[in-house]
């Protein structure tokens, strides 16, 4: 099981930045992490903004993100240098946004399923009152 990445480690890894002599001490100062573990976690997260990586992402940035999706489809490492975040979290934002999207829809068409149960409801009651006021109307004049 993977452990959280403590702050001063990821000062560590900023400290000796990139590269492969980089990497090398860095894990040599990290007893518990590997050289990959370390250029993975700069790849990934390091890199960018650590400011920018706990915020989430603001309305503006969401239509970025779909925006570029039109353009790019799903080139999240294009996009994270138009976005300065991680291709991993701009993929899992377009997911939550996607599936934000298809509940509206889902909503929309119930609500209209709904409204259009509603109104044969309606027609239907409509037509049986009329129908039982010519009975009655009809029933009157015969006797």
């Amino acid at each position: 099981m993977s452990r959280a990445w403590p702050t001063k480690v990821d000062e560590i890894l900023v400290r000796f930045g990139n590269g492969r002599n980089g990497r090398r001490m860095r894990a040599t100062h990290l007893n518990h992490k590997t050289a990959k573990q370390c250029a993975d976690r700069w790849k990934n997260i390091l890199r960018y903004n650590p400011t920018d990586i706990d915020r989430p992402f603001t309305p503006f940035e969401c239509n970025m993100i779909r925006q570029l999706y039109q353009k790019y489809g799903s080139r999240w490492g294009r996009m994270s240098t138009v976005l300065h975040r991680p291709p991993q979290m701009i993929m899992e934002c377009w997911i939550s946004l996607n599936a934000i999207d298809e509940a509206r829809i889902r909503e929309q068409t119930r609500e209209q399923t709904r409204e259009q149960t509603r109104e044969q409801t309606r027609e239907q009651t409509r037509k049986q009152t009329h129908e039982t006021c010519e009975q009655m109307a009809i029933q009157r004049f015969l006797s």
